[in-house]
Parts: structure tokens; C-alpha cells; sequence
């Protein structure tokens, strides 16, 4: 089973080599972006991601504050004194204040990806299982994201009971904050990644801000 997952939108391919020689009824559809925002499983990882969003913003505000506080501060120093030793000393104390706590937006950044990463890959992790039962029932052997395909007739679209049946099977995802290591620091050991049923490694998403 080839997966491929990535941050906000679940996609899910079960194309295998000969997929498109297959009949029409051995092929499935489903609008995966709709089954990780309507599940209860998809609210609850995506409340909790926000509310740790939420607490990265508020680790920084007071810090942010302080800087632009500063910046104002000195800005009205007298044009007297902008070549003095005080003003000097102050001034490049605040360029590396201020790159300081551009080093830490960008890690809260990547801590967020992270975890946004990882609290898909279990979301996935649950999905697995209800889709391999989903398609057993229907004697399907593809299961295709609407976003892949061009035209489907109504029949195969069976986004409605795969959210029914992920929630019969799963109410929340576990989602534990991440830190990424920073320059420096040892790396911490991590969780294996979910495995696709070959064993072979989910692709991560390329972090981004």
C-alpha cells in the first residue's frame, strides 16, 4: 500500500502497477481533505494543533514586544547622541536581541511543522485500518482522492462512509509537541515514522513556515 501524507490534507493512493487495467468496480473514491476536517478524529488533532499554535504565539509575544519596544526607544534618541558610546553599545545589543529572536521564530516554526507532522502521520495511522476494511466490503482494490481524479460517477464516492466508519473506530489522535534540534544540540531520538504495508517509510513533507 503506497501512502502519501502531508500537513492540512491526507492523501491516500492505493494504485498499484496494473490499477488502471482494473474494472470500475474495483476502483473507490473518497475526498480525503473533507475525512481529516469532519471526523471527530480530524477535529480533535486539529483543536489541539491549534491550541499549541496558539501557545508557540503567546511564547513570543513578550519577547516581540520587548524588541519593537526597544527599537522605538531608540529611535528617538536625540541626533546628539547617535555617535555616542551609549547609544552604540545599546544599539548593537538590540541587533543581537533581535537576531536571537529570529532564531526562535524559526524554531517554533519548525517545531510546529513537526508536530503537525507527526500528529498526521497517527491520524493516518488510524485511517489505515478503516480503509483497508472499507475496501475489503466492496471488493476494491484502488481507493483514489477526488483531488486526483478528473470524473468519477456518484456510486464510488464513498467519502461519507469512510467518515462514518472512522469515527466508530476512532474519537482523537494523540498530538504531543515536537522540538526540532537546533544548531548545536544533540538530536533527540524520534518515533518511527508509520510504515506503509510494505514496510517502506511515509515521504515527510518539506517544512515550511
Amino acid at each position: 500500500m503506497k501512502k502519501l501524507i502531508s500537513a492540512g490534507v491526507v492523501a491516500l493512493s492505493l494504485v498499484g502497477t496494473g490499477a488502471f487495467a482494473q474494472t470500475a468496480s474495483s476502483v473507490l473514491v473518497a475526498n480525503l481533505q473533507e475525512v481529516i476536517v469532519t471526523t471527530d478524529a480530524g477535529k480533535d488533532m486539529n483543536n489541539k494543533l491549534a491550541t499549541i499554535a496558539n501557545a508557540m504565539k503567546t511564547e513570543l509575544t513578550p519577547e516581540g514586544n520587548a524588541i519593537d519596544a526597544e527599537v522605538t526607544r531608540l529611535e528617538q534618541t536625540p541626533a546628539s547622541q547617535l555617535q555616542s558610546d551609549a547609544f552604540i553599545k545599546q544599539r548593537d545589543a538590540l541587533n543581537v536581541r533581535a537576531q536571537n529572536f529570529e532564531l526562535k521564530k524559526r524554531k517554533i516554526a519548525a517545531d510546529l511543522q513537526a508536530t503537525r507532522q507527526d500528529a498526521l502521520d497517527k491520524f493516518q495511522t488510524a485511517l489505515d485500518p478503516v480503509v483497508k476494511s472499507l475496501m475489503a466490503e466492496k471488493n476494491a482494490t484502488v481507493l483514489l482522492d477526488s483531488s486526483m481524479v478528473t470524473y468519477a460517477v456518484p456510486s464510488v464516492d464513498v467519502t461519507s462512509t469512510l467518515v462514518a466508519k472512522m469515527n466508530a473506530t476512532t474519537k482523537t489522535i494523540a498530538v504531543t509537541r515536537q522540538s526540532v534540534p537546533v544548531q548545536g544540540e544533540a538530536p533527540k531520538a524520534a518515533p518511527q515514522p508509520a510504515t506503509t504495508t510494505t514496510g517502506a517509510p511515509l515521504p515527510r513533507q518539506p517544512g515550511k513556515k
